[in-house]
Parts: C-alpha cells; sequence; structure tokens
C-alpha cells in the first residue's frame, strides 16, 4: 500500500531494509522513550482528570468534580492510541504532537507546528495525527474498498498521509544534503532518507520526486482495482521471493522513495498499535484481576516510592521493571493476547526444508505457504507452568490471566520461557523494535500505577450511589458480574492487522490509590 518495507520482503532485499532502520534501535532511544513516555502518559492523565481544557472539567464545585471523577473512561482505547503515537512520534520522528489543550513551544518552527497541529493545514482533510488513527481504524476497510462511508474517512486519511509524508521526506532529504542531524531520537526517517539520499541526489528524480499531484489523480482508480490485486497477490508474492533469493545484495544496499515512505509507515503503525493494544489490554486484565493489579502495584512501590516520576532515571529503573511485576504483567499479556498470533511465511522456492519436529522428521515443499500460530504454543501446557483453574475447574490455568507464573522457579519438564513467550519473535526476523516497546509498556504502567487504580465500571450493575452504599458481600456480586463481562469481551478479540478488541472496550474507571471500592481487596 505503502511501497515494500522490513515486514514485506525477504532474503537480500530484507537485509537492505533490516540494516537501514535497525541501528535507531538503541538503548540510548531506549531511555529516550522511557523519559518520553512519563510526559506523554501524564498527558493522557491530566485529560483523565480534568486538569487540562476549560468548561465543565474546571469546575470548582466539589460534588461537580466528584461526579466527573468516576465516570467511566469513555475514549480509553483512542485515548492510549494517541499516547503511543505522540511516543513514535517524538522519539522515531522528531514530532512534538498535541494533546488537546496543549500547544507547542513559542519557538516552534513552521514545519513542527504543522505536523502537530490539532487542526489540518489548508489543502488538508485531516490533522496529522488523526490520519494515522484513521489509518489505524480503517485499514482493512481501504484494503478491501468496502464500507463507502469508511472507505471515504480511509481514503482521505491515506490521501493526507501520503503528502504529509512526503513533504516531510523532501524536508528529511534537504536536511541531509545540508548536513543537518535531529537533536535526539531514532530519527527514523532521516536515517532512511540519509542511507538512500546521502551523496545520492539523482536518486530523487529517479524514484519519482514528489508525487502528490500525481497519487491524488490516481486515487480513485487504485481503490477500484483493489479487488483484481489481492487476486494477483499470491503470484506476486511468489515472484517476489524468487526476486529476492536471487538479487545481488551488493545492488540491494539502496532504499527507493517508495520503500522510504513503506518503512516509515511500518514505523509508525507498528510503533504504536502493538504497545497501544497491549497497554489497554493489561488495564483490563488488572482491573479484572484486583490481586493481580495489587501486586503490580507493592512492586512499584519497591521501585519508586511516592517520588516525583520528573525525577526517575532509565538507567536507574529498567532492571527492576524488567524483573518485576510491570514485566510480568505486560509479558502476560501479551502471552494471551499477541499483537501477531499467526505468522505467514514461505518456504524458499529453491529446494525443500527438513525440521524435525518431536523427534520426527517433517519435510515442507519448497515454495509452500505455512503458519507459525504463536497463540497456541502460549497456551502450551508442555511448556508453561500452570495450576488448576479458578475459573473452569478441572482444566489448566493457561487461558487465565495469572502474571505470578512468570516468576516461576519450581524444576521441572514446564517452565516460561522468559525470552521467547513475550510475542515478539525470536531469530533474525524478532521484532525490531521489542526492547523499545518492552521499555514503552511498562514504564506506562509504571505511572498510572504509582498513584492510582484501575477498576471495572459497573454502571450496567449498580449506579455510583448504590455502590457506595454497598456493603463487602454485595459489592463482591456487582463486581464478578463486571468481571465475567470483561472476560466476555476480552474473548472476542480478533485480528485485522494485530490482535486486539477492534472497537470493542470494558468499561473501567481510573481511581486514586486510596479511594478504591473494588480492587484493593477482591480477588
Amino acid at each position: 500500500m505503502f511501497g515494500d518495507n522490513i515486514v514485506t520482503t525477504e532474503g537480500a532485499v530484507w537485509k537492505a531494509h533490516r540494516k537501514a532502520t535497525s541501528a535507531a534501535f538503541s538503548e540510548r532511544n531506549s531511555a529516550l522513550v522511557f523519559r518520553e513516555v512519563i510526559v506523554q502518559t501524564n498527558g493522557m492523565l491530566d485529560m483523565w482528570l480534568g486538569r487540562r481544557g476549560g468548561g465543565d472539567e474546571d469546575k470548582d464545585d466539589d460534588d461537580d468534580d466528584d461526579d466527573d471523577a468516576n465516570k467511566p473512561l469513555s475514549t480509553i482505547s483512542a485515548d492510549i492510541t494517541r499516547l503511543t503515537i505522540n511516543v513514535i512520534g517524538y522519539v522515531g520522528f522528531e514530532l512534538r504532537l498535541l494533546w488537546p489543550g496543549q500547544s507547542l513551544p513559542r519557538d516552534s518552527d513552521v514545519a513542527a507546528a504543522k505536523y502537530a497541529s490539532l487542526e489540518p493545514p489548508e489543502g488538508f482533510t485531516l490533522s496529522f495525527v488523526d490520519t494515522l488513527m484513521q489509518l489505524s481504524n480503517n485499514i482493512l476497510t481501504l484494503l478491501l474498498d468496502i464500507a463507502p462511508g469508511k472507505a471515504r474517512v480511509a481514503a482521505a486519511a491515506h490521501r493526507d498521509y501520503v503528502r504529509y509524508l512526503d513533504e516531510m521526506l523532501d524536508e528529511k532529504v534537504e536536511g541531509v544534503k545540508r548536513g543537518l542531524r535531529a537533536k535526539e531520537g531514532m530519527d527514523l526517517l532521516g536515517a532512511l532518507a540519509g542511507g538512500s539520499y546521502g551523496g545520492l541526489p539523482g536518486l530523487v528524480s529517479s524514484a519519482g520526486g514528489r508525487r502528490r499531484e500525481q497519487q491524488e489523480k490516481q486515487q480513485e482508480q487504485q481503490q477500484q482495482q483493489q479487488q483484481e490485486q489481492q487476486q494477483q497477490q499470491q503470484q506476486q508474492q511468489q515472484q517476489q521471493q524468487q526476486h529476492d533469493d536471487a538479487v545481488d545484495p551488493a545492488k540491494a544496499q539502496v532504499l527507493t522513495r517508495d520503500e522510504i515512505l513503506g518503512n516509515a509507515f511500518v514505523m509508525f503503525f507498528a510503533g504504536h498499535e502493538t504497545a497501544a493494544n497491549t497497554v489497554h489490554l493489561t488495564l483490563i486484565h488488572l482491573a479484572t484481576n484486583p490481586a493481580a493489579q495489587r501486586r503490580l502495584q507493592r512492586d512499584i512501590d519497591d521501585l519508586v516510592g511516592d517520588t516525583d516520576c520528573a525525577t526517575w532515571d532509565y538507567e536507574t529503573l529498567v532492571g527492576g521493571m524488567a524483573t518485576s511485576a510491570i514485566a510480568a504483567c505486560m509479558k502476560e499479556t501479551l502471552r494471551i493476547i499477541p499483537p501477531v498470533p499467526a505468522i505467514p511465511k514461505q518456504v524458499t522456492p529453491h529446494s525443500d526444508q527438513t525440521l524435525r519436529i518431536e523427534g520426527r522428521e517433517c519435510v515442507l515443499p519448497k515454495g509452500a505457504s505455512i503458519i507459525l500460530y504463536g497463540l497456541k504454543a502460549h497456551q502450551d501446557p508442555r511448556h508453561w507452568p500452570y495450576e488448576e483453574s479458578r475459573l473452569r475447574p478441572g482444566r489448566d490455568d493457561l487461558r487465565d490471566y495469572n502474571p505470578d507464573r512468570w516468576f516461576e522457579t519450581r524444576a521441572g519438564p514446564r517452565h516460561a520461557p522468559h525470552d521467547d513467550g513475550d510475542g515478539d519473535g525470536d531469530g533474525a526476523r524478532s521484532c525490531l523494535g521489542r526492547r523499545v516497546a518492552q521499555v514503552e509498556v511498562m514504564t506506562c504502567l509504571l505511572v498510572l500505577f504509582q498513584r492510582h487504580s484501575i477498576e471495572l465500571a459497573t454502571d450496567q450493575w449498580a449506579g455510583d450511589a448504590e455502590v457506595r452504599a454497598m456493603d463487602r458481600r454485595a459489592r463482591t456480586d456487582v463486581y464478578r458480574m463486571a468481571q465475567a463481562a470483561s472476560r466476555t469481551t476480552l474473548g472476542q478479540a480478533m485480528t485485522v492487522i494485530t490482535l486486539g478488541l477492534q472497537g470493542r472496550t470494558v468499561p473501567m474507571r481510573l481511581v486514586p490509590r486510596g479511594g478504591e471500592r473494588f480492587v484493593d481487596w477482591m480477588t
């Protein structure tokens, strides 16, 4: 859709894409992610708690403030998506994206304002951040050319995104020619531009230069051709595989403009979609499993206590986060609902491949398409510690959320594969941004749960005033109903590009620690 990239290529071509993108994912940039997630999570908390903006949110009446604070978080999925877009925007592309009510520093340049604005610039339908959110929400609609209303939104997002990225790339290419470098961060687009255009300005022309007008004219025609292109996709993939295996690696080191834009889209999409889903799903699991939430908060108290998050240091905290319940909760979410539960692959077209599986030799025919089904491996009792399920008596608990299994220390054949069970894959094709994404999710949880708790909203069964008047037994009954509804919703997760709730949500409340009505004592 945006050009070949590190996800869609194989062989020597994939190596060229990996080389062009991998250098940005360093430990130094993980530290920047840590710092930026703190900033962005506090921005989200400010919005949730009504500390930003005007109107009703700034009322002085204590009762009104209390009522507002007790309202369920109605836009939690979109808010977390915006958080992760803001993080990858700054760390990966040097873009300071804003929350409603925020403004750029006075010394920001015109280009920064164009991308950061919550309003679309002249000639655009959507703001830059809205193009990313709409592409995430409607990418399947765009690919399949269905649902005319949604297709119009998706087409507008696609058109504006290409224009934004074209302009951004032109700015980066000009910066490369002038020897300019980003002040900090990955600067993914700058790295891609530097690798392809540094010292090779002629490629701008040979790759097509600025193609905005042509792309806009071709947009309608391209959408009409989607169905035909899908039918040809399998044949094209096989031809691409043959090309990748035969190409001279020495000739595959420079990316075209389309490939740069394709990789930029993948970095934006992968840089926010998987992290946003993981944070959202972890919050739901922790609200549904209060004992796990309390364990998480005990470890957070041990790590940072009541200190100001502005004083936190990455080097001091990263080791503790990685061995605490923070990491265990994240990994348990990824075990149960991995972002990519099924990974399509293809055997090389030149020869069969023999695998030894449980003592048996299995031959995969050359050119065969295969699916690596990670979700099944994540629930295999031969490889995971388990107990009897409290929810399904007589069965194992591998479908249940139990972060404590990541602290399993007993000897025996069943153990948690701590390096391979978190949904990021292994080997050369493992997730390029694994470390960055893990730091992002863990830091967000650290900030959120240092001073707050998450509870399921019980409004469907009892209003807030009714809950306040209940004793513990009655509260237990109503929260059990909310837990059952939450587990049903989690069981309906489905895959579009990544596995997630896809528009479904579980109503939740953010409450200050000490003000909980359920999760401070329930199981």
